[in-house]
């Protein structure tokens, strides 16, 4: 079989080895100067699930509001699911609630959270700034992960300077036989 998949790709797809082989770096992301207009006017969001665990069905999933003006994290929760559309409204509007504000343009990628988020934030530009130019000042940019700097760039400032620590000591539970997967009274 192997061998037949082999011989499809190199008659139809002859590139295909040369782009896909293991090990071969993509194409750069072209880097350019971030630019806003002030605290609120873009901010990006994003999920995190990366600290996993293989304690069972444990994990930490972790969701964040990133302002591009100020470089400041406005939000960042741990959830149980941030991938759902109903988890990612429940996100945003937990995140307007606890700040207070709602900024002017939301980036996030196209994950599968997006759909209830992209929702309440057009509904709640609609009611409270409906004066806003949509045209100028789109309520809601969705663009590629990799593009997404402003939020992306944290998760990795959080791992090197905390994620690995936090990992190790959620682990120790593990290890000293403080958390059982498998005993229903955790679950």
């Amino acid at each position: 079989m192997r061998d037949l998949i082999r011989k499809i790709m190199l008659d139809k797809f002859p590139d295909g080895f040369d782009n896909r082989f293991p090990g071969k770096k993509g194409k750069r992301v072209t880097r350019v100067p971030l630019h806003a207009l002030g605290p609120y006017h873009e901010v990006s969001s994003d999920g995190h699930e990366k600290i996993a665990l293989r304690m069972g069905g444990v994990g930490f999933s972790i969701y964040g509001f990133k302002d591009k003006f100020a470089d400041y994290l406005l939000f960042l929760k741990i959830y149980p699911d941030v991938r759902s559309r109903g988890a990612g409204g429940h996100i945003f509007l937990d995140f307007v609630q606890e700040t207070g504000y709602i900024p002017i343009q939301l980036t996030t990628d196209k994950g599968s959270e997006v759909g209830w988020l992209y929702a309440f934030m057009s509904t709640l530009r609609e009611i409270y700034a409906a004066d806003i130019d949509k045209d100028l000042y789109p309520f809601h940019v969705l663009i590629k992960s990799i593009h997404n700097t402003v939020i992306e760039g944290f998760w990795r400032q959080l791992k090197e300077k905390l994620g690995l620590n936090l990992k190790d000591f959620l682990l120790r539970g593990k290890v000293e036989h403080l958390f059982n997967a498998h005993d229903p009274w955790y679950e």
